[in-house]
Protein backbone atom coordinates (compact mmCIF):
# COMPACT_ATOMS: atom_id res chain seq x y z
CA UNK A 1 0.00 0.00 0.00
CA UNK A 2 1.54 3.34 -0.99
CA UNK A 3 1.04 6.36 1.21
CA UNK A 4 0.00 9.58 -0.52
CA UNK A 5 1.87 12.56 0.87
CA UNK A 6 0.49 16.02 0.29
CA UNK A 7 3.04 18.81 0.71
CA UNK A 8 2.25 21.64 3.10
CA UNK A 9 3.13 25.32 2.83
CA UNK A 10 3.10 27.79 5.72
CA UNK A 11 2.88 31.53 5.05
CA UNK A 12 3.90 33.94 7.82
CA UNK A 13 4.16 37.70 7.83
CA UNK A 14 4.87 40.40 10.38
CA UNK A 15 2.84 43.45 11.39
CA UNK A 16 -0.47 41.67 10.66
CA UNK A 17 -0.47 43.21 7.17
CA UNK A 18 -2.50 40.45 5.51
CA UNK A 19 0.32 39.25 3.29
CA UNK A 20 0.24 35.70 4.67
CA UNK A 21 -3.49 35.42 4.00
CA UNK A 22 -2.99 36.74 0.47
CA UNK A 23 -0.14 34.31 -0.18
CA UNK A 24 -2.21 31.43 1.19
CA UNK A 25 -5.11 32.39 -1.06
CA UNK A 26 -2.89 32.43 -4.14
CA UNK A 27 -1.38 29.06 -3.19
CA UNK A 28 -4.81 27.50 -2.65
CA UNK A 29 -5.92 28.87 -6.02
CA UNK A 30 -2.85 27.51 -7.81
CA UNK A 31 -2.38 24.25 -5.91
CA UNK A 32 -5.97 23.16 -5.33
CA UNK A 33 -6.19 19.85 -3.48
CA UNK A 34 -2.55 19.02 -4.25
CA UNK A 35 -1.20 21.13 -1.40
CA UNK A 36 -2.13 21.92 2.21
CA UNK A 37 -1.92 25.62 2.95
CA UNK A 38 -1.53 27.31 6.35
CA UNK A 39 -1.14 30.96 7.28
CA UNK A 40 -0.40 32.78 10.47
Amino acid sequence: MSEVRIPGVLFLCVHNAGRSQMGAGFMRSLGGDNVRVFSG
